[in-house]
């Protein structure tokens, strides 16, 4: 099984890491903005700009990120966040029969962020890290615990 890892390189790439006995013992790449903090993960890395920091690079870090799916061929997409990349990344995951996860961020207590809101509609799998935000994101939000 190959798995890849979506994350923003701040504390998505945090709670990412702490999911790592999940997913370590598999053949997994990481796709993430360019970071100091990239070099030092383990595995393939595909550097993605994050476009809400430069927005004028959306489509052709889209591009990138269908092509990298592509070429690794990944059996599941585990994602805690990359801004608004999750969003095209996840659909067009779902056109490649491509399991995806989305794990909402721990600071969203009792609600869902903007990409989550629209990632669950596409998401097989939706996780919450607190009880009340399985209650107010809807049906398709399950909690399990937290990560951090």
């Amino acid at each position: 099984m190959k798995i890849g890892l979506l994350c923003n390189a701040g504390g998505h790439l945090t709670e990412m890491l702490c999911l790592k006995g999940a997913w370590e013992q598999y053949d997994h790449f990481f796709m993430t903005q360019p970071n100091k903090r990239t070099g030092a993960l383990d595995g393939t890395v595909y550097e993605v700009e994050d476009p809400e920091i430069k927005p004028l690079s959306f489509p052709g870090s889209v591009l990138k990120a269908f092509r990298t799916l592509l070429k690794e061929k990944p059996d599941v997409i585990l994602s805690t966040g990359f801004s608004w990349m999750d969003i095209p990344i996840f659909f067009f995951a779902k056109l490649m029969k491509i399991h995806t996860i989305y794990v909402e961020s721990w600071c969203m207590t009792d609600g869902c962020t903007g990409t989550g809101k629209i990632v669950k509609v596409i998401a097989d799998e939706f996780l919450v890290q607190w009880p009340d935000a399985e209650r107010t994101c809807g049906p398709k939000a399950k909690y399990r615990g937290g990560i951090a």
